[in-house]
């Protein structure tokens, strides 16, 4: 039985033009919110979660203006500014928001995911960072989070609240800072899945080898 949750197919894609081409955007923003099409891409982030050592702050991790994890998408959306860049793009039962925006003076694609109007994930893509500004970046964080007074390697620990809310960091081709919420009953629901993918590859490959030893 397949889950609601799973993406089946895009049902509407909306783009806010000011000012850059048409063209561009939609080649440009479908390209990042490519890698979202998967739900691999989620049991990945809630395994690179799970795998770093957390390091507890007092601090709630949350969106700009204590917009808590569960925030509807219409509160969420009265804090992005009007003059931004973004798409809106629906999926079966979730929606991303995705729009590029400076940060700190610099460029930075800010994504918001909501499952069922309620958010469970955002994150800032850096494309042009140096090692210094990755440095500075993860030094603010300890700062804002653990007042300074804790040191964090985020090649290995994350910063975690006393709400299940982590705040994780990939530096891969790009530097990403990932804040999530894997209480949400979204990462139940993969969770759940996950479970199902994984009996359903045992029983194909159970079939497979028995097929094998029946004909060969």
């Amino acid at each position: 039985m397949k889950s609601s949750f799973i993406i089946k197919k895009i049902i509407t894609v909306v783009f806010s033009r000011n000012y850059l081409d048409i063209k561009y955007d939609d080649n440009y923003f479908r390209h990042i919110l490519r890698k979202y099409k998967n739900i691999a891409y989620y049991s990945n982030l809630q395994i690179q979660c799970n795998n770093k050592q957390g390091v507890s702050t007092n601090k709630e991790v949350c969106y700009i203006n204590k917009l808590n994890f569960g925030s509807s998408l219409k509160k969420v959306k009265k804090n992005i500014p009007n003059n931004e860049v973004y798409i809106k793009k629906y999926l079966s039962n979730s929606i991303i928001l995705l729009f590029k925006t400076i940060v700190g003076g610099y460029s930075a694609e800010l994504s918001l995911h909501f499952h069922k109007n309620s958010l469970f994930l955002f994150n800032y893509t850096f494309s042009n960072l140096s090692k210094e500004d990755k440095i500075m970046i993860n030094n603010i964080l300890v700062e804002k989070y653990l007042n300074g007074n804790t040191e964090v390697n985020f090649s290995t620990q994350k910063i975690t609240d006393n709400f299940g809310n982590h705040i994780f960091t990939e530096d891969d081709v790009y530097y990403t800072i990932n804040y999530i919420s894997l209480t949400h009953n979204f990462f139940n629901l993969i969770s759940y899945e996950g479970v199902e993918l994984n009996k359903k590859r045992i029983e194909n490959e159970k079939f497979k080898k028995e097929e094998l030893y029946y004909k060969l």
